[in-house]
């Protein structure tokens, strides 16, 4: 029942398609997964909720992960928004998440 608040590290435009890329950079030692970590993705999944892009046509979803002090990523995904299998994981995780802080807010 509450806003969410969020501001992506960067965000492209195509001014032809008017198409956007979401950007999220992470700094990390730890492996990432082969997809992702699951948080990584649903935060990225949560950007594209965002108000201002409801009427785009296409919204890609990129995470790049560094190390530390890197001057190169280690590791760069990328999503599309509009794929029903990326939309259900990160629907599910975020149904879940609310239903644990419901629970934690009634007590």
């Amino acid at each position: 029942g509450r806003a969410l608040y969020g501001v992506p590290d960067i965000v492209y435009r195509n001014r032809k398609t008017g198409e956007i890329m979401i950007v999220e950079i992470k700094a990390s030692e730890a492996e990432a997964p082969a997809d992702g970590w699951p948080n990584l993705r649903a935060q990225l999944w949560c950007y594209a909720q965002i108000d201002d892009w409801r009427d785009v046509s296409k919204i890609t979803l990129v995470s790049q992960v560094w190390k530390p002090g890197a001057t190169t990523p280690r590791k760069t995904l990328i999503w599309d928004n509009a794929s029903r299998s990326f939309q259900e994981g990160c629907r599910n995780m975020f149904d879940a998440y609310a239903k644990c802080e419901t629970r934690m807010v009634k007590k």
